[in-house]
């Protein structure tokens, strides 16, 4: 089109400067000049033709890509269409998501927390009553230290005693009798409370007789006999005991096994040793360290739990508000990402 122009003008310009000069040629003709304009016009005829055929072209290739612009324009439009739809989804399904997600983690974090609470609830229930056990069983054993004093001391107040083979010996005379375990009808000494006692008999000889045979009984079983012979006469006083375990409603008395026997003074006496290793002030003490140790271990251990418990509490819900701050965010994220699509 350019070079159309260019062409154009450079005709013209041959077209001035030969009229210029036409006068004044001493050659040209009136028919050389209208022949020449002739070609001339013809010539400027043609490129105007061509250059109206150039323009045609021209318009029908902007009527071409106006329609390619048009047929663009409507696709764009039905992309932005369906990109609308597909926001307008989005931002529903991640509504529906975020309510969903939400209406999960609250009811799981409800139910954990509850769990949580009740366990420790539990826990803490156990470790009371676990605590007034130990306290019952303190003072059970507090009580049981209150150990009462057995002790009688008994006798024959009888110048002389003449008994037979076989009998026992009753000493009806009660000095002392703590713990009321001596029968002084029955001469027998029935145990009130388990332990080790030491049983001692005195007794001296009539001088007329020689031989004494005497024996301390537990039950169906002899603990202790004594044999004693003495002829000078003197009515000399022999002494015996005996340390035996006595359960709890046993019966220990003194009996007769020889024949015949004169006793001119006798004495029956019962103490309950202290340091019986089965029953003794200080093996309750003992037995009552043991088991306030093994309580404290319980009590302690029972604590340990607790606080084990409290820290999965506590991190459970740390856990919790971690997630729900993660999904905040996602959620928060999702709707940047719709808006900029």
């Amino acid at each position: 089109m350019h070079l159309q122009k260019k062409g154009l003008i450079a005709l013209l310009q041959i077209i001035v400067a030969t009229c210029a000069r036409e006068p004044s040629s001493p050659i040209c003709s009136r028919y050389d000049y209208e022949e020449r304009l002739l070609e001339r016009v013809l010539r400027n005829e043609l490129a105007l033709e061509t250059t109206l055929n150039e323009i045609v072209k021209t318009n029908a290739k902007v009527l071409d890509a106006l329609t390619q612009l048009e047929d663009a324009k409507t696709k764009v439009d039905s992309t932005l269409t369906v990109m609308e739809k597909k926001q307008i989804e989005m931002k529903s399904q991640l509504a529906d998501f975020i309510s969903n997600a939400s209406y999960i983690m609250n009811s799981t974090l409800v139910a954990n927390v509850g769990a949580l609470v009740e366990a420790s609830s539990q826990i803490k229930e156990n470790a009371s009553v676990t605590v007034q056990q130990l306290v019952k069983e303190v003072n059970i054993l507090k009580d049981q230290l209150n150990v009462p004093t057995i002790y009688f001391r008994a006798r024959i107040t009888a110048q002389i005693t003449v008994l037979s083979s076989g009998q026992d010996v009753v000493f009806p005379t009660v000095d002392v009798n703590e713990g009321q375990g001596y029968n002084p009808s029955t001469g027998k000494f029935t145990a009130s409370i388990p332990g080790m006692y030491l049983f001692s008999v005195q007794y001296c000889v009539y001088t007329s007789l020689n031989y004494v045979y005497l024996e301390i009984v537990h039950g169906d079983k002899a603990l202790q006999r004594s044999t004693h012979y003495d002829n000078t006469g003197s009515a000399p006083c022999v002494t015996m005991q005996v340390s035996a375990a006595v359960a709890m409603g046993d019966m220990v008395w003194l009996k007769k096994t020889s024949m015949w026997l004169l006793l001119s003074l006798i004495v029956f006496t019962c103490a309950r040793e202290p340091s019986s290793p089965i029953c003794s002030r200080y093996d309750y003490e003992e037995r009552l360290l043991e088991r306030v140790l093994r309580n404290e271990l319980a009590l302690e251990n029972t604590l340990n739990e607790i606080r084990k418990m409290n820290a999965k509490v506590v991190d459970a819900l740390k856990q919790i508000e971690d997630a729900k701050d993660s999904f905040k965010y996602v959620a928060m994220l999702g709707l940047r990402l719709t808006n900029q699509h």
